[in-house]
This record gives structure tokens, C-alpha cells and sequence, in this order.
């Protein structure tokens, strides 16, 4: 996190955009890393989950 505050101009923030799909251990990092932005994972316990996420899974297990 360090080398990509450097790089900034001043002003700027550091997001990270993750692709995790649920709470947990790598989100944790993702936390502890130091973002001024960090998104929330693909699917929550208390939501629903993007149908988007729900396509690509059933072609995933189509297909194995």
C-alpha cells in the first residue's frame, strides 16, 4: 500500500476492487492493507446475490 500512496499525486486515493465472493480470511487482508476504499465482496451472508454471479456458477457446473 505503501509504493501505491507514493505514486500518487496529491490528493489521490488508494481502492482496492476486489473479487472476492464472501467474507473472510482474504477479505480480512484486503482490510488490514490500508485503503481509503475497499469494496465489499461479490455476494454478503444478509443479501442476495448478483445474478450475474448466479450465471456464471451454473455454466461453471454445467460444464464440469
Amino acid at each position: 500500500m505503501s509504493e501505491a500512496r507514493a505514486s500518487l499525486a496529491g490528493g489521490g486515493r488508494v481502492v482496492v476492487a476486489n473479487n472476492l465472493l464472501a467474507p473472510g480470511y482474504f477479505l480480512g487482508f484486503s482490510r488490514a492493507a490500508g485503503a481509503d476504499v475497499d469494496t465489499e465482496p461479490l455476494a454478503v451472508p444478509a443479501g442476495e446475490a448478483p445474478s450475474e454471479l448466479v450465471d456464471v456458477v451454473s455454466r461453471y457446473h454445467s460444464v464440469a
